[in-house]
């Protein structure tokens, strides 16, 4: 029952957030950042929705949260990021972490960007291994 539960929740969630990502990018100016913020905030209830279905099954364990983390964060937002005509390892201008990392980085976000995704993301399989087989 509580799967089900999960799963209508993201479907939901997923819904809304497409909808509001596709307002977005015909919207312009204050209107555009208002629908960024929305489709944002749906995302991070699938995220939740999908950790907390995670944490209810009962193989669940940090190295795999770690590792779905990981790989969210690499493949989905690089996936999203080509739809969207953009590079893979671009970074947004709204979302609170891409901000930040666009400062601490300057000029070069978009390396860093890489290389930290793909860092996070080999050492997440790394740690999977090792809690789970080593």
């Amino acid at each position: 029952m509580s799967n089900l539960i999960f799963a209508i929740i993201f479907i939901v969630a997923f819904g809304f957030r497409n909808g509001y990502q596709f307002k977005e990018n015909r919207a312009k100016g204050e209107e555009a950042l208002k629908f960024n913020r929305y489709w944002h905030a749906w995302q991070a209830l699938i995220q939740g929705d999908f950790a907390v279905c995670l944490w209810f099954n009962s193989d669940f364990n940090v190295s795999i949260g770690i590792l779905f983390a990981s790989a969210f964060w690499l493949f989905f937002d690089g996936i999203v990021n080509k739809f969207l005509g953009k590079r893979f390892f671009y970074l947004g201008k709204t979302a609170a972490i891409d901000r930040f990392l666009r400062y601490i980085f300057m000029s070069k976000w978009r390396l860093f960007s890489a290389i930290m995704k793909v860092t996070f993301f080999v050492s997440s399989v790394i740690f999977y291994l090792y809690q789970n087989y080593g």
